[in-house]
């Protein structure tokens, strides 16, 4: 899944930056920019949800935007012919 879009935009939303995010986490900046720049593939539940928490969503609404950030990349893959799906 992929948390680090869907931290960057929920943050972004919030108007919070990485740095004002990591205060409220208490989650290292490089951590945190590893993350959202989606270098991190399969972070630590106690991680995601104390970030869900700074986002003020739940552990399961991060992980459903998680969800919905995967299916945008797809759709653009496949948008761009680079998709894996065989004509049928």
């Amino acid at each position: 899944m992929n948390f680090g879009k869907a931290v960057r935009r929920r943050a972004a939303e919030l108007g919070l930056s990485q740095t004002q995010l990591c205060l409220m986490t208490g989650i290292s900046n490089a951590y945190m920019s590893m993350l959202m720049n989606s270098k991190i593939d399969d972070p630590r539940i106690g991680r995601v949800a104390v970030i869900a928490h700074a986002l003020k969503l739940s552990l399961d609404e991060l992980v459903e935007r998680a969800k919905i950030e995967d299916e945008k990349v797809i759709l653009r893959k496949n948008s761009r012919g680079g998709g894996d799906f065989a004509d049928k």
